[in-house]
């Protein structure tokens, strides 16, 4: 029994992995893949790293796209796996999805994985699949014969890795003033980022590295930062003040009613933490309060760096926003919101509104 559950776990975890490590397993083809994420420019390049991989192999010589829409048609997607091209004879089928699959395609795409061959690969592009999918046959049949490529934007330390790495990319120096730069102004909107880098590009050509300052860059790029209201949550339950602060700015300046969203998000929150001190197993409040993997650890360090009095008077806040936001007074909902952020930071320097 443990070594079988033991090949199990090793056949899963061999093939799933995270977009940045794709290049590491793209030599050796495979029948079938799947890319999952919403980060749109790194979904995008995943693919393309796909194509141009098989392509170099003389394992890509036609791609058939096909989109999951009002048009879309599983017998076109059959034929395209039986019928012969006169014109190739290595083929990739695509089908891009916005939606994680129900019982009907699941259905479907086990149909399909029946039909993968040398001559005619698959490809699948999904902006999110839920954990239900992966007991599903033709994910297990991805497992043996495919790869499946998970897809998060980067932040904090690995988004400026990521940052480093696309200025040596484009031949720039990746000083620390220009990944700040680039950091402040377009974190959450990586495809505006890649666009401003190749800007800097052009600006720089001709010139020396040195040469080229963080007035110039700053004076032809557009502050493009592209935040939601989570990414206001995760930095308060960080203490990180700044980047919350940059985050809140941002936010007001879109006119959106973010504030409704940061004020539930922080008090599920609260009382995850709450659940916490009290005792209960950790992975029951994780699930009840729906704590996804990638923010459990998040939770786990505010919870040590939060004391009873800060949440008892973030609490408070919150209710005063929340009237505030149904009196129509957003200029003070926001105000509040700052304290908040202050309090959990330096609360001797906050008492909460009375």
């Amino acid at each position: 029994m443990r070594i079988k559950s033991f090949v199990n776990w090793l056949r899963s975890n061999l093939t799933k992995i995270y977009a940045d490590r794709l290049n590491q397993y793209l030599d050796k083809a495979c029948l079938a893949y799947a890319v999952v994420g919403e980060e749109p420019l790194i979904k995008l390049e995943s693919c393309d790293a796909i194509r141009n991989s098989l392509r170099q192999q003389g394992l890509l010589e036609e791609r058939l796209r096909f989109n999951f829409d009002s048009d879309f048609r599983w017998e076109d997607v059959i034929d395209a796996f039986q019928e012969l091209s006169l014109f190739a004879q290595q083929r990739l089928v695509e089908i891009h999805f916005e939606q994680s699959p129900d019982k009907s395609i699941n259905q479907q795409l086990e149909r399909v994985m029946q039909l993968l061959q040398a001559d005619c690969r698959l490809l699948l592009s999904f902006s999110k699949l839920n954990k239900s999918v992966e007991k599903q046959n033709w994910y297990v049949s991805l497992e043996q014969q495919g790869l499946l490529v998970m897809v998060y934007a980067p932040e904090g330390q690995q988004l400026n890795r990521w940052i480093v790495q696309r200025l040596k990319n484009n031949q720039i120096e990746p000083s620390n003033d220009r990944v700040e730069l680039l950091s402040h102004y377009y974190e959450g909107n990586l495809p505006a980022m890649s666009q401003a880098i190749q800007t800097i590009a052009l600006l720089s050509h001709g010139k020396k590295q040195h040469a080229l300052s963080i007035h110039d860059i700053e004076n032809c790029l557009d502050q493009a930062s592209h935040f939601t209201a989570f990414h206001l949550v995760d930095a308060m339950l960080q203490m990180d003040l700044r980047r919350s602060l940059h985050i809140a700015h941002q936010l007001q300046q879109q006119q959106s009613d973010s504030l409704l969203l940061v004020n539930w998000g922080l008090s599920n929150d609260f009382k995850c933490i709450q659940a916490l001190w009290n005792g209960e197993a950790e992975r029951s409040v994780f699930q009840r309060f729906r704590i996804w993997s990638k923010r459990q650890n998040m939770l786990r360090n505010a919870s040590h760096s939060l004391s009873q009095q800060q949440l008892a008077s973030a609490y408070e806040l919150l209710a005063q926003i929340d009237i505030a936001l149904k009196t129509f007074d957003a200029a003070w909902a926001w105000h509040l919101l700052e304290r908040c952020m202050l309090l959990m930071v330096k609360p001797n320097y906050v008492q909460a509104p009375h």
